[in-house]
């Protein structure tokens, strides 16, 4: 069975309030400085919360586990906790957001009630991100995008190929943002629906961009907008997508009905300061 780290207020018993969990990104864990400094911000600014700074894939684990294996783990995790039982919120950094939408896209019990994810490529990555690691990898990476064992190969996305080959070979995100509905596929009418009431169902659905985002390329997707089919660099926002105006996946409806909230910060990948997470992103969970 999958570790968490669990806790309730500090010195304190817990309250009636609807406990928190948290999930990683790519490479980081539950148990790293800041992602534990994150868990902890929740208990100290809205005390008598219960949180869980979940350990699903937990280091090179998240590279390493397709996203369907990850959404799994945390599903069988959220099981086995009774505190969790009658729903809760979450907040997804980066490929965690990703691993939560899958959830909450299933239908799953307990549920979650107000989804924030910040930085999260919910419409896909169409570029190699920079680093050490990435420069050795995306040689090889590029030569098969779609098809690697890895997390990544999952959301990849090339708009220079078509949209054609994109939902031909895209193997996860495709799927997950009801993008098959239109063609021919395995697509079923019950998943179809299924994702879409899972995601309408929500309390609240926050997405938070990096405005100086130099991982999540473009960062644009980070706010369900991406590049136009075979014009790289030409950027599609959500609301003028075609999976937004037909309600493909429910981002319109959450629009509508006031439960889609879009916020955005100046700094790179994960790089908010500490009052924005106070403010912006803590505020999230506890006002109306």
């Amino acid at each position: 069975m999958l570790l968490q780290q669990r806790s309730g207020s500090e010195g304190g018993e817990l309250r009636n309030r609807t406990p928190v969990l948290l999930l990683h990104g790519m490479g980081d864990a539950s148990s790293n400085l800041g992602m534990a400094s994150l868990c902890h911000s929740v208990r100290q600014h809205i005390p008598g919360t219960y949180v869980v700074c979940s350990s699903v894939a937990d280091g090179t684990a998240s590279f390493t586990s397709r996203m369907e294996t990850q959404i799994d783990q945390l599903a069988a995790a959220v099981a086995s906790d009774v505190q969790l039982q009658s729903g809760f919120h979450a907040i997804g950094l980066s490929q965690g957001g990703l691993v939560l939408r899958g959830y909450v896209e299933r239908q799953l019990n307990p549920s979650v009630r107000r989804l924030i994810t910040i930085s999260s490529p919910h419409s896909g990555v169409g570029s190699c991100p920079k680093g050490m690691m990435w420069a050795y990898l995306c040689p090889l990476f590029e030569l098969s995008p779609y098809n690697l064992p890895i997390s990544f190969s999952d959301y990849w996305k090339d708009v220079a190929s078509g949209e054609a080959a994109y939902l031909s070979s895209s193997r996860w995100l495709a799927d997950v943002n009801n993008e098959k509905s239109n063609s021919s596929s395995t697509h079923t009418i019950e998943g179809i629906r299924g994702r879409r009431a899972g995601m309408i169902a929500l309390e609240r659905y926050v997405l938070v961009e990096a405005l100086n985002d130099t991982f999540i390329v473009p960062r644009e997707s980070t706010t369900h907008g991406f590049w136009a089919w075979g014009q790289k660099g030409v950027v599609v926002s959500m609301r003028e997508s075609i999976g937004y105006r037909e309600d493909q996946l429910g981002l319109r409806t959450l629009d509508l009905t006031g439960r889609l909230r879009i916020l955005g910060y100046l700094g790179d990948h994960l790089q908010f300061n500490t009052s924005f997470w106070i403010k912006s992103i803590l505020s999230q969970l506890e006002e109306e």
